[in-house]
């Protein structure tokens, strides 16, 4: 593989450099800080972990924590299961916390929803400057190409004016995952869009007559549970359009035809055996070649790609594929293109007679290039795109950007991988069929346009909500840290746009709750737990040195995908991180690399989870192996201190625990199978709230800890009785918004939620709760489960 950069962290240095001189004036804080975090840094690995997107072992990593986040790993629960708690979920009546609640804005003096989302877009700053949420999907409007449908897992959103303005379609939908959308070509104000978006289960088709205005829901009994890969719209038929849908993640996937435009479903091929019990990826891509009559259909899935000439009775092997490589299909005048992406160059190729021979396009890496990730020496795309206009115009993208107009012979990378204007990670590429030239990309920060056939871009995040959190931490003043897939460790100050202060992904970030100087975040190794020091703008390295397990090579113990960082939210000053140790300072803001203290002994698999109880030092949970539950009650006796298990029966798949702020004996878990929480510190276990609708978090009220609130992939719930009875908290969030996390800040009662997907969401809870508020809740507004 040639490369500029002798890996993609030295690419980081040169890019977090870029940033910084690129800066604005008003934004001196924010330079200040990634400044100091330069000058802290001690060397080149500092700045991201030393694992990356080329890495396997990094990549499988990734990969198995996606599956457990979305729970179809280990300690999962099948479609079915998370079918049915997502509609126990919705029959959940109002909490009341909520029910029958005003809330004026101080601001305009006029009554509020109960929850906002108070930044603005974009997060700025990102790999490619303005950046929002992942986009998966899109759809160009066949008659009006600055009509655009973008697809992430905020929901479904749509621009009329090529990207300047932007409005979510999908708030009422009973999941905002969107994996494909397509819009009639010979009647665009007919769009159709699937739901799930691998490795995380749909609810089904979502149909419109009206260009959006107005959305029914079909297919959930066919496309429930799975991810909907593609969509294809066929001639009309007797009863309506022909439309195909293309499935996987279930074993009852495959390929669909409907002949009245949605309503009802014919599966035409079945892939994968419904009595096995291995994973199965289903169908990868569809495509039709309406030239053809009837149109020709081809599909791949892990046998091959195929061809069938008679709508889908029989069909033809036309390409062999790697097994689980997601190949891509596109037909452009009457050309069938195929991509491979893990062929072992990643192939890309094309027939002009349907599949029977096939011409190899070049791919070849070339000096300037700086993200090949093939193995002979090829580029190694993973999404492409064909001018209709003139085909030997072609768009691949891998990390970066790639344009050829000669068909192949020559590439040119149009930006480096790390972004000017392009977010790194491209997902979908489309050219418009009726306006030459008009081409848009959706990538890992969001989407561009271009109106040169792919030579220059424009940024389109700017008024694009979106922002994939895995957490999110509020201090007393309206400032909030936040751990994002895609755009690191971002921070808001009091309000203000998201700003990226460290690149890559990131889980567990930290802020002193008092509205003082430090806030925290840790990436996804043992060597990247940095503190910020808000005042001056210094981002320092403070990874505990116990993680090292050797110098030469430099090594580290076994850790989670994102290890373990917690805070104490009475007492500030203690913060613990874990990999298999599990280390505290009870200085945060001044511990060095050196001087965390070790508590009891290694534990026996990563360390995902930790909480100190607000009440008593002593008393430490941790969670290892998102399975297994420990307790220390002699914590401040630091390496003589004593581990014990407490797992009893509990399920796998435990993401988050909370200990109560003045009962160190109770704790509330969140896990895929429901809130667990015991009292007897681990003795006994009662589960809680809907069952299997997969939790990621646990907040308490320290003014009333029987109020209590738990994030899911279903919104808010919260509970006045410690957990005997749920409602409803979710009003204000768009319905199926998966919740990542929750931060209680007792001084300003705010509530923030973070979403993956739309960003961060605040209630305020106003004064401490009335008596009435503090007794079991009215059997007639909660649901008991």
């Amino acid at each position: 593989m040639k490369t500029k950069c002798l890996s993609r962290t030295q690419c980081l240095v040169a890019v977090s450099l870029m940033i910084l001189g690129l800066l604005l004036t008003c934004y001196s804080a924010i330079g200040n800080l990634r400044q100091g975090g330069m000058q802290d840094l001690e060397n080149i690995t500092d700045v991201v972990p030393a694992d990356e997107d080329g890495d396997e072992e990094y990549r499988e990593k990734r990969d198995e924590f996606l599956r457990g986040f979305f729970g179809t790993g280990p300690g999962g629960v099948s479609p079915s299961a998370y079918t049915s708690a997502l509609a126990a979920a919705r029959a959940l009546p109002p909490s009341p916390l909520l029910q029958g609640q005003k809330f004026m804005s101080p601001e305009t003096l006029e009554v509020v929803a109960p929850w906002s989302s108070r930044i603005a877009p974009p997060i700025r700053n990102s790999y490619g400057g303005n950046a929002s949420a992942r986009v998966h999907t899109l759809a160009i409007d066949p008659i009006n190409a600055n009509v655009l449908y973008t697809g992430s897992s905020g929901g479904l959103a749509k621009t009329t004016d090529g990207g300047v303005t932007w409005r979510y379609l999908s708030d009422a939908w009973a999941s905002q995952s969107i994996s494909s959308i397509a819009v009639n070509p010979n009647a665009s104000n007919h769009v159709y869009v699937g739901t799930g978006v691998d490795p995380h289960f749909g609810v089904g088709l979502y149909r419109s007559l009206d260009r959006g205005t107005t959305w029914s829901n079909f297919g959930a009994t066919e496309f429930g549970g799975t991810v909907i890969r593609a969509i294809a719209i066929g001639a009309r038929s007797g009863r309506g359009s022909l439309v195909y849908v293309a499935n996987g993640l279930s074993h009852d996937s495959g390929l669909w035809r409907s002949s009245d435009s949605g309503v009802t479903w014919t599966r035409l091929r079945q892939a994968g055996q419904p009595d096995s019990t291995e994973e199965y990826n289903g169908i990868h891509d569809l495509t039709i070649d309406p030239s053809t009559q009837p149109s020709a259909l081809y599909i791949t899935d892990d046998d091959g790609a195929f061809k069938s000439t008679d709508s889908g009775q029989s069909w033809t092997l036309i390409h062999g594929v790697l097994t689980g490589s997601r190949n891509r299909l596109s037909v452009v005048n009457s050309t069938l293109y195929l991509l491979g992406p893990r062929d072992p160059d990643h192939n890309l190729y094309k027939s002009i007679d349907r599949g029977a021979k096939w011409t190899q396009i070049p791919t070849k890496c070339f000096d300037e290039a700086d993200s090949c990730a093939a193995d002979d020496g090829g580029i190694g795309f993973s999404v492409f795109a064909v001018d209709p206009f003139n085909p030997n115009v072609i768009l691949g993208g891998n990390q970066a950007l790639y344009r050829t107009d000669n068909g192949g012979l020559s590439w040119t990378e149009i930006e480096p991988w790390y972004g000017i204007n392009i977010h790194t990670d491209q997902r979908v590429i489309a050219f418009s069929q009726t306006a030459p030239g008009v081409a848009y990309d959706g990538n890992d920060g969001g989407v561009v346009r271009s109106t040169d056939a792919g030579q220059q871009w424009t940024n389109l995040n700017q008024n694009l909500p979106g922002a994939l959190l895995y957490s999110v931490a509020l201090s007393a003043d309206g400032s909030m840290i936040a751990g994002t897939q895609d755009n690191g460790a971002v921070f808001s100050s009091v309000g203000a746009p998201w700003e990226m202060i460290l690149g890559g992904d990131s889980y567990h970030d930290l802020i002193d709750p008092t509205g003082s100087t430090w806030a925290y975040s840790v990436l996804y190794s043992p060597n990247s737990f940095r503190r910020l020091n808000r005042e001056t703008g210094h981002l320092k390295n403070i990874s505990p040195a116990q993680f090292i397990v050797s110098e030469q090579p430099r090594r580290y113990e076994p850790c989670a995908f994102f290890p373990a960082f917690s805070m104490n939210p009475s007492s500030p000053t203690h913060v613990i991180a874990a990999c298999q140790h599990v280390v505290r300072t009870l200085d945060g803001p001044t511990v060095t690399s050196e001087g965390w203290t070790t508590i009891g002994e290694s534990l026996p698999d990563p360390v995902n989870a930790t909480y100190e109880a607000p009440s008593n030092s002593n008393v430490v949970y941790a969670v290892a192996d998102r399975r297994k539950v420990w307790v220390t009650t002699n914590a401040d006796s630091g390496p003589a201190a004593v581990w014990s298990e407490i797992t009893k029966n509990l399920p796998g798949g435990v993401w988050a625990i909370t200990v109560h702020p003045t009962d160190p004996q109770t704790v509330y878990l969140a896990c895929n199978a429901g809130v667990y929480k015991t009292s007897d510190m681990g003795t006994t276990w009662t589960q809680q709230g809907v069952p299997n609708l997969f939790y990621r978090d646990v907040a308490i009220d320290p003014a009333n800890p029987q109020h209590v609130f738990a994030a899911s992939f279903a919104g808010v719930f919260a509970s006045t009785n410690g957990g005997l009875t749920w409602g409803s908290m979710s009003d204000g969030i768009p319905a199926g918004m998966i919740v990542s996390g929750l931060s209680f800040n007792a001084t300003s009662r705010q509530l923030a939620a973070s979403t993956y997907g739309r960003g961060v969401y605040i209630f305020n809870l106003g004064a401490p709760p009335t008596a009435s508020m503090n007794s079991s809740a009215n059997p007639a507004t909660t649901s008991e489960l």
